[in-house]
């Protein structure tokens, strides 16, 4: 059992980081373009990631979407755009959320690759899946929801804190981590309800795949890094739909207030 359970470990890490190479893989130029082959270094990952994968992170106009979200101040310390805490931590917390693979505490580039992946994550569901967007009445749920797990964990610390049997030490270090961990889901409940509700269609029938895919990713580089980044947006949904959407498009989709205004990359 343990023999197995080692080498379930070794697999989920070599995928791990055989999806993280596909963010810095290059095509193939000139006469060394192979059909079979197109990217440098590719046949080395086939045994471990789809083609569909391949074809979604090494698509020319995504290299310079991982280079701009891997792009670092000019001081060469920080990422200009940063995986958010808030991300990280909701992914600690709530338990299960992260890959096999990933470390659980992880430095700002670890996070990054592991922002990256997510937001491949999210286009190769929006390749694959049917998309259905986040109506208002479910953005009421979901924020609901989270509130009412950050309640839970209100009481739970407080239970806590007031248990006879456990040393001081313990009662605080335990109240002090659930207190953290509601907090987190209070303010969680909060940003995602107000993305969703400007971002949430107000008819349903009129909103075209297009829009669905742009929606989502839009919500998702929010979640990770602070900001819908309209232009990253046009660009994702571009190389997702196989075809051409505009950042002026994107911009009325997600939100008509801001289609004359700059909005990230």
């Amino acid at each position: 059992m343990a023999d197995c359970e080692h080498d379930d470990n070794l697999r989920a890490f070599a995928l791990h980081r055989a999806r993280k190479s596909l963010l810095s893989l290059k095509p193939m130029a000139g006469d060394r373009q192979d059909p079979a082959h197109p990217y440098k270094g590719v046949e080395h990952l086939a045994h471990f990631v789809s083609p569909v994968e391949i074809e979604l992170a090494c698509d020319p106009q995504m290299c310079g979407v991982w280079q701009e979200l891997y792009r670092r101040r000019a001081d060469g310390t920080t990422f200009l755009y940063p995986a958010r805490d808030a991300w990280w931590e909701r992914r600690r917390y709530m338990g299960g959320l992260l890959p096999a693979g990933a470390l659980a505490a992880a430095d700002a580039s670890e996070r990054q690759d592991e922002a990256l992946l997510e937001l491949l994550d999210t286009m190769l569901a929006c390749k694959l899946l049917p998309l259905a967007t986040t109506t208002r009445g479910e953005a009421e749920q979901e924020r609901g929801r989270y509130l009412a797990m950050a309640d839970e964990l209100e009481l739970a610390a407080k239970a806590m804190r007031e248990n006879p049997d456990c040393s001081l030490d313990q009662r605080h270090e335990r109240w002090r981590r659930l207190k953290e961990a509601a907090k987190i889901c209070t303010d969680y409940a909060h940003e995602i309800h107000a993305v969703a509700m400007r971002m949430a269609p107000l008819d349903r029938e009129h909103d075209g795949r297009a829009r669905g895919v742009a929606l989502t990713i839009a919500n998702k580089l929010h979640e990770l890094f602070g900001s819908p980044m309209y232009g990253l947006t046009a660009t994702i949904t571009s190389v997702v739909l196989g075809r051409t959407v505009t950042l002026r498009q994107v911009r009325q989709w997600c939100h008509p207030a801001d289609s004359g205004q700059k909005n990230g990359p």
